[in-house]
């Protein structure tokens, strides 16, 4: 009976002992490889997402190509890689024979490297002194000085890339013709910045009987060149 008893013992510990060493041997290290490849499935799976994310992004982009490309034209226009200068001639004429006036001179002057707007704050005036005797002193207030708004500027635009032509136009016509003339500038196909406005009235008719014809407009203004850096 102690024989069977210890038989049966030690048949127990040989089982134990070989589902212990199967485990460890066989089945722990299966068990592994597959947790493994669930993390790289996972870590494929999460990668493939960004994947489709970035190609959703290039989808839409490419289906947005034609208005970029529109865009990227309107600012060639506005900024060309040359001074075109008699398409920005004709343009200026298109617009004055628009308005009613008469374009009597236009100059251009050599372009210039590009030099970022400095804006200095108005310095307020100062008080004028008054006879000590005869004042009574007053708290004066503080004089308002108005903030000093800073220029948009970008480290992209540089003297080597970007040049500024000066050009000067003269118009003969009525005023109000006039402002609309600097309001259609402002809106055309080329860039302009207007630095200066000066006015003279002309006189009309007769000498017995003058009338007022309007005004000779000079207008001093900068168009601008974006050079290309492949052409030296």
């Amino acid at each position: 009976m102690d024989r069977n008893r210890i038989w049966m013992f030690g048949a127990a510990l040989v089982m134990g002992v070989t589902l212990v060493l199967g485990w460890l041997l066989g089945i722990s290290p299966k068990l592994t490889e597959v947790s493994a490849a669930r993390a790289e499935r996972v870590a494929v799976e999460a990668q493939n997402e960004v994947y489709e994310l970035q190609l959703d992004a290039l989808q839409n982009d490419f289906e947005d190509i034609d208005g970029v490309q529109r865009e990227l034209a309107e600012l060639r226009t506005s900024v060309p890689t040359g001074a075109q200068l008699p398409d920005f001639v004709a343009e200026v004429s298109a617009l004055a024979a628009e308005n009613g006036l008469s374009l009597s001179a236009m100059t251009v002057s050599d372009a210039e490297p590009y030099e970022p707007l400095v804006v200095v704050a108005p310095v307020a005036e100062a008080v004028p002194a008054t006879d000590a005797a005869a004042s009574v002193p007053v708290a004066a207030a503080p004089p308002e000085v108005p903030t000093a708004v800073p220029p948009v500027t970008s480290d992209l635009v540089t003297a080597a890339n970007f040049v500024s032509v000066p050009v000067t136009i003269t118009l003969v016509g009525e005023y109000d013709r006039v402002l609309d003339f600097l309001d259609g500038l402002r809106l055309g196909e080329r860039l302009v910045s207007v630095s200066a406005v000066s006015t003279t009235a002309v006189e009309g008719g007769t000498t017995d009987s003058p009338a007022a014809a309007g005004v000779t407009a000079a207008i001093s203004a900068l168009i601008f060149v974006l050079r290309d850096p492949e052409a030296g």
